[in-house]
Formats: structure tokens, sequence, C-alpha cells
């Protein structure tokens, strides 16, 4: 420094060679850490390619692959730049006020540099995570975003101590004045991390799920729950993104139990205009007789007035008894009449199929609907219609 000093003195004013001298080391600091940083650069890279050739492990070739270790090239840069300044510096009094502001420069760079390979290995194990069988019924994303919220929270803290020369702990007590402002501009990454983490301990929702949120025009499956955003493909190929607070503020419908117990619903009514409703006669009886297990069904009314909308009830459940693809236990299966209302009365199919597939689902689903339809005409039943 004060070779340099020296030298421009010579030509100019001390005032102007000052000034020289300093931008002088300054950017010869920055092209020796510039110089030094690509030759780490350089070997990383080199690492990281032999890594993916010759390592085993799936996670590290994932960190090789996300370039988490060639983000060690920013804190390798730092370090360099703070052992140049020590080197090139000098202990002068002139010049020991421009000196600090370097080693609180390059430290706040070795700080960052930290955070940056931090942030990129978190991303980096996140991504290998998702690769795991397991990694959508126990879900870490949030988690780790929040442990990457902490550290750069950390980081910043520590940086500003050092640009101010000051204590972080004295720092953090200042913050308290100003923690509800805080609060304020983070009320929503604050709200969503918490509506995550219930979501995760009560299994409201994870990634993989089919979810239903009417209130947002949501119906598909979810992609990604991170502590801001939680995205959705709808099945109709577009993207959804809402605010994650809304897994719990919303009535959300999770279909997940479905595909746990492999049985989905099929609730449908079939309409009977209720002019047609009326008490079977001795011919009619004797035409449903003709029909699969409606003798055993008669004769339990023996003796009795038989409404045709009756028999054509115990006919539907008793088809929906020898239905293949239809739960006989566990499940509850009936056939009952709703309210009476203004388009006639409604015979409601309730049951649950074996077969949760959407395609062969609506198949099964559709095929009783027509069965009942057909057969309808049978028990001298007329479907209501405008």
């Amino acid at each position: 420094m004060n070779f340099l000093l020296n030298f421009y003195s010579h030509y100019f004013n001390n005032q102007l060679a000052s000034v020289l001298s300093i931008s002088s080391v300054f950017l010869l600091l920055i092209a020796i850490a510039c110089a030094i940083g690509i030759i780490i650069k350089q070997f990383l890279t080199l690492f990281s390619s032999r890594v993916l050739k010759s390592s085993s492990s799936n996670l590290y070739k994932t960190l090789a692959q996300r370039k988490v270790f060639e983000s060690l090239f920013h804190l390798g840069s730092a370090l360099i730049f703070y052992c140049v300044i020590s080197l090139l510096l000098s202990d002068d009094n002139n010049y020991s006020s421009f000196e600090d502001w370097l080693r609180r420069i390059s430290l706040i760079y070795v700080i960052f540099g930290i955070l940056w390979f931090i942030t990129k290995l978190i991303r980096g194990v996140n991504f290998y995570y998702q690769s795991l069988d397991f990694a959508k019924k126990y879900p870490i994303n949030s988690y780790l975003e929040v442990a990457v919220a902490i550290a750069w929270t950390i980081g910043l803290i520590l940086a500003i101590a050092i640009l101010i020369n000051r204590s972080p702990w004295a720092l953090l007590t200042g913050l308290g004045a100003i923690s509800a402002v805080i609060l304020l501009i983070f009320k929503d990454s604050i709200s969503g991390l918490i509506a995550s983490v219930e979501a995760y301990v009560y299994r409201i929702a994870k990634v993989g799920d089919w979810i239903t949120l009417q209130s947002l025009n949501v119906d598909g499956k979810i992609e990604v729950i991170t502590v801001n955003t939680v995205k959705v493909r709808n099945w109709d190929n577009t993207i959804v993104s809402f605010p994650t607070s809304n897994l719990m503020s919303s009535s959300l419908q999770n279909w997940n139990g479905m595909y746990e117990l492999n049985a989905r619903r099929i609730k449908k009514a079939v309409w009977v205009d209720a002019r047609s409703i009326k008490l079977c006669d001795a011919s009619l009886l004797s035409k449903l007789q003709k029909l699969n297990g409606m003798t055993e069904i008669i004769k339990q009314y023996a003796n009795q007035d038989i409404p045709n909308v009756s028999l054509f009830r115990h006919y539907l459940e008793r088809h929906l008894r020898q239905h293949p693809d239809i739960y006989q236990s566990g499940f509850t299966l009936l056939v009952r009449n709703l309210d009476m209302t203004a388009t006639g009365l409604p015979v409601e199919i309730y049951a649950f199929s074996k077969n949760i597939n959407w395609n062969d689902y609506e198949a099964i689903q559709a095929g009783i609907i027509d069965h009942a339809l057909a057969v309808m005409g049978e028990f001298e039943l007329k479907p209501y219609q405008e």
C-alpha cells in the first residue's frame, strides 16, 4: 500500500495519490480473487464430473447434477479474498479504515458464500428425497424451506452486525422494537408455514393427493407444496396456485381415502314419474315374477298391497348385491327413496365400486343406471322427463 502511495506521489498530489493507491489495491484484490476463484470453479466442476462418473451413491450424483459442489466457488473466492487482504495490506494507520472496510466486506462475502452453499445443498437433498418412494407420504419440503429461511435470517443478522460493527446480540435486542412490523411483513409466510405443518401432521393434504376446492376452482392433483404456495394440476391440465394457508382456511375435499381403501362411491338417482306409481295387480305381479329373484321378493309381501316402486327398489338392491364390481360388505349398499320433488320421486342408488379407475368406474356406474332405466318399464314405472 505504501509502495503504491509513494509511486503515485511522484506524479500527483497527495490526495489524488491516496485515492489512486486505494483504487489500485482494491482492483488488484478483486483480480486476484477472481483469478483464484476461476481456478477453484474449474476444480469443483472437474470434481463434480468425477463424482457423476465414479460414485455409486445416488445422493452424491444428485448433488453433483444440481451443481451443489460447484456452489462452493463463492465461499472459496470469499476466503481467498479475505486472505489476500491480510497478505497485501499493511497495518499503516493511514489506511486502517480502508483495510477495516475491506475486511468487513470480505467477511460478509464469506457469510453469503456459506448461505449460498447451504441453500444449494438443502435443495439438492430435497431433490434427491423427492425421488424416493416414500417422499409423497412423508414430505419434508416445507421443513427444508424453513431451514433455508432460518439460515438466511441468521446470516443477514450477522452481515448487518459486521457492516455496522456491532455485536449480533445487540442487534437482536434492537429488533424487538420492530418485531410487530416484521410479523406484518411476513404474515403470509408465517401463516403458510403453520398451514403446511398442520397439513402434514394431520394428513390433510400432501403431494400427489387429489383435492377439490370449489371456492378456488381447484380439482386435481397436488404437484408442489411450499411454505407460501400450493400448486395443483387440474384434470383439464390447467395449473392452479393458491396460498398454503387456504389448505386450512378453506373447505377442502381430499380424495386420498378413496385410493387407500380402493373404493369409490356411486351415488346416483333415477327420477320416477309420480303419476306412474301404483299398487301392483295380479297381472303385474305375474309378469314381475319372471325377473331374476323377484319371486322371493314378492313372497315377502304375501297378502299385502305392494307399490310397484317398492318392488323396483328391492329389485335394484338385489341387482347390486349380485354385481361383481360392487362391495357387498364393509361399505354401505342401499337403494332408497329421497324426498318427493316437483320433478318426480328420486330413487337413489348408493354403493361403492371396487374399481376406482376413472374409465372403469364411469362404465360401472353407467351400466347400473342404464339397467335401472331399462327395467323400469317392466314395473310399469316411467322415468320423469320434461
